[in-house]
C-alpha cells in the first residue's frame, strides 16, 4: 500500500498500518491548508509552525508560515522556502514534500489553487529515512492541515495533467479497450479517427481529497458514454456550432478545472485513493476516451487554441442548454 496515513478534516480514512521507524527509501508528504487570516500581523516576525514530524529535532520535517508570507520547510539537511507573498490570509495551498535516496526524486511542490502560483524545486537526497519523520507530532496539526496524505514512497509532482482513472474505455484500431491494458508501443486512435503510437503508460495511486481531487466528466455532456474521472489539469477538445460561434474557432482544448460548474463537471472525493493512468504520445494529438477527445501530454501541444477560464464557462453554459 503506498499511501500509509491519509487524514480529511481530522478523520482518518487510513491509519498507518507498518513500523514508524523502519527505514524507507522514499517518503511524500501532501498537505493541504488554508492560510491563518492576518497570521502575520499577529504574529509580527515569528514564524507560525503548520506541521511537525514525530521522529524528533533534527530529522522530522518542520513546515512554517514566515512572517513575509513565504512557506519554509526544514528536514535534516534541507532548509528550503517559496518566494515572500507566496501566501495569503484564508488562501487555499497545496504541499507536496518527497524524500528519497535517489537524486532525482527529491521535490519540494506548493501550489496556491486561488492565485496559481506554483513554486517546484528539487531536494536532493537524504541521509536517512522513515515515516516518523512525516507523522504528525500531535494532532493539533491535523487541525491545521485538512488534508493530509503520508506515502511510503517517492511520488512525482501533484500537477501532472491527463491521468484518467482506471477502467475508462479509450478507441484503438481493435476497437474500445480499457486503460487498464494498455502499453507503450500499443496504438490508440485521435479524434480524427487517426492511428497514433502511446510512448509512456504510467500509473499513479492519486490522493482524491481537496481541491487536488480528480473531477468526474459526466455524460452525455462533452459526448461522453458514460462518466469519466480526469485529473484537473487534463485538457478536453471542444468541437461543434457553438464553440465556433463563441470562440471563431472549428476547435478548442479548455482545461477540466475550468469547466467546473453547473451539472458537467464536478470534483469527486468519494475516493481517497484512485489508480489513475498518465498515457503520453510521440506526437501531439487528443485521444477519444468513452467518446470525449482529451489531449495526451507530449513533448508538442496540440497546435489549437487553449480558452482561458472565462470562455470555458461560455462554452460550458452552450452545453448545459444543448443536453
Amino acid at each position: 500500500m503506498v499511501w500509509q496515513a491519509i487524514w480529511s478534516e481530522g478523520r482518518a480514512w487510513r491509519k498507518p498500518r507498518v513500523d514508524g521507524g523502519a527505514m524507507l527509501q522514499g517518503l511524500t508528504l501532501d498537505l493541504e491548508f488554508v492560510v491563518p487570516d492576518r497570521a502575520r500581523r499577529r504574529l509580527g516576525d515569528v514564524p507560525m509552525r503548520l506541521w511537525d514530524g514525530a521522529s524528533g529535532p533534527g530529522s522530522a520535517t518542520a513546515i512554517y508560515l514566515m512572517p513575509k508570507g513565504a512557506l519554509r520547510l526544514i528536514h535534516q539537511d534541507f532548509d528550503i522556502k517559496t518566494p515572500d507573498g507566496f501566501a495569503e490570509g484564508r488562501e487555499t495551498l497545496s504541499l507536496r514534500y518527497v524524500a528519497s535516496f535517489h537524486a532525482d526524486e527529491g521535490l519540494f511542490e506548493v501550489n496556491n489553487r486561488d492565485r496559481g502560483f506554483v513554486h517546484s524545486e528539487a531536494t536532493g537526497t537524504v541521509a536517512t529515512l522513515n515515516l516518523l519523520d512525516a507523522l504528525p507530532r500531535a494532532d493539533a496539526f491535523l487541525g491545521v492541515a485538512h488534508v493530509v496524505g503520508i506515502a511510503s514512497c517517492a511520488l512525482g509532482s501533484m500537477e501532472r495533467p491527463g491521468g484518467i482513472e482506471s477502467g475508462a474505455i479509450v478507441a484503438t484500431p481493435e476497437g474500445p479497450r480499457p486503460v487498464d491494458g494498455l502499453r507503450a508501443g500499443d496504438e490508440i486512435l485521435d479524434a480524427d479517427g487517426e492511428i497514433h503510437l502511446l510512448q509512456r503508460v504510467e500509473v499513479e495511486d492519486r490522493l482524491c481529497l481537496g481541491r487536488a481531487a480528480p473531477l468526474r466528466l459526466r455524460a452525455p455532456y462533452f459526448g461522453l458514454a458514460r462518466d469519466v474521472i480526469v485529473t484537473p489539469g487534463t485538457r478536453l477538445l471542444q468541437t461543434g456550432p457553438a464553440v465556433e460561434y463563441l470562440c471563431g474557432s472549428e476547435r478548442v482544448l479548455a482545461e477540466a478545472n475550468d469547466l467546473i460548474g453547473g451539472n458537467a463537471i464536478c470534483r469527486d472525493m468519494r475516493l481517497a485513493v484512485r489508480k489513475m493512468f498518465h498515457l503520453s504520445s510521440e506526437t501531439a494529438m487528443c485521444m477519444r476516451v468513452e467518446g470525449c477527445a482529451l489531449e495526451l501530454p507530449s513533448d508538442l501541444r496540440v497546435d489549437v487554441p487553449v480558452l482561458d477560464r472565462p470562455a470555458a464557462q461560455a462554452v460550458l453554459s452552450a452545453y448545459g442548454r444543448a443536453a
